[in-house]
């Protein structure tokens, strides 16, 4: 038997996850002993949303909480956090108040998704939440490859001859004019990929240079990123290779999935040494499928996946690579 790695691996605590598919939402309820659980916590960020965070201060009163319920739906779904503690009051299990009986004690906090699926906005409610009570257990679904923990960015590109820049077709991956060699062209298709899938980037560093020196573009960059969510990437893009290359690979505690930004190869899944591979070509016309969710969310229709936030948090993390690299290139 395969030892448990997971929370669960922790004597008597189960979890169970309800997913809300008209909403492309969900909740995850981590449920305590019957005797309760010891926990404190550690916010982070401006936009914290959270509720009951107050018993697991080390001075509060109450020393030790029921559950831990986790939602979609920004505020709104705070209330999901009345489906556990109803499920946990019918029980028994609470903070005992004598005749009253018990108050349950479930910690909350919130992810902001609203419409983030492309799909009608909604949230997770006390009951999806009172389901996850009841599908709450050691073993518990985590996603094909489990929690995610890095990712990887590869572009390596045939190096530009003096020849080349005489075809236009070809010179514009090194004309400074025209965007800053292809790295600039690039590299934002890839950043609102992961921004889509890991969250928004929160810092980046990164070192570039022109080692070949055909143009005034650089041609070789490195970044290191971290993600507001906690995952941790890293990205080479090398335009002075000896081979084609370009793929993204994201890690996870279980497996990997590795996906092109521009090919239209498969996408690959390998877990515990199998390999899937899913294919998905490229659409008749590139650009349709995002000219139809935007047409879908002005008709009141879901929602746009790409919209000016997500463009803008992209344009600022690579503005943040060209000045850092640039510093140090020329400092």
């Amino acid at each position: 038997m395969t030892a448990r790695t997971s929370i669960a691996a922790v004597p008597g605590i189960t979890v169970g996850h309800a997913t809300v598919p008209a909403h492309g939402t969900g909740c995850t309820v981590v449920l305590g002993p019957p005797a309760g659980l010891r926990a404190a916590v550690a916010l982070r960020g401006r936009a914290t949303g959270t509720r009951e965070i107050d018993p697991l201060s080390p001075r509060h009163l109450v020393e030790r909480i029921d559950a831990i319920c986790l939602s979609g739906g920004s505020a709104f779904g705070l209330g999901a956090a009345d489906g556990v503690m109803r499920w946990l009051r019918e029980r028994g299990r609470g903070l005992p108040v004598g005749p009253l009986g018990t108050i349950p004690i479930v910690p909350s906090a919130v992810i902001f998704d609203l419409g983030n699926a492309g799909k009608p906005v909604g949230w997770p409610g006390p009951d999806d939440a009172y389901r996850a009570c009841d599908a709450a257990g050691e073993e518990f679904a985590e996603g094909a490859i489990g929690a995610v923990r890095m990712v990887i960015v590869r572009q390596f590109q045939r190096a530009l001859t003096s020849a080349d820049l005489e075809n236009r077709a070809v010179a514009w991956r090194a004309d400074e004019s025209l965007g800053g060699g292809l790295f600039f062209e690039g590299v934002g298709h890839t950043l609102d990929i992961l921004d889509f899938i890991l969250g928004p980037i929160a810092e980046v560093h990164a070192f570039a240079d022109n080692q070949v020196g055909v143009s005034a573009a650089e041609d070789v960059v490195v970044a290191n990123l971290r993600f507001a969510s906690g995952v941790y990437g890293s990205g080479v893009w090398c335009y002075s290779s000896d081979t084609e290359e370009e793929y993204n690979e994201i890690i996870g505690s279980r497996g990997t999935v590795r996906f092109s930004t521009t090919r239209p190869v498969p996408i690959r899944v390998t877990t515990a040494g199998h390999v899937d591979d899913i294919a998905i070509g490229d659409p008749p016309h590139v650009h349709q499928p995002l000219i139809q969710s935007i047409v879908d969310e002005l008709n009141g229709e879901g929602r746009c996946p790409s919209s000016g936030e997500s463009a803008l948090r992209t344009a600022r993390v690579l503005d943040a690579m060209v000045r850092d690299f640039r510093q140090r290139r020329f400092s």
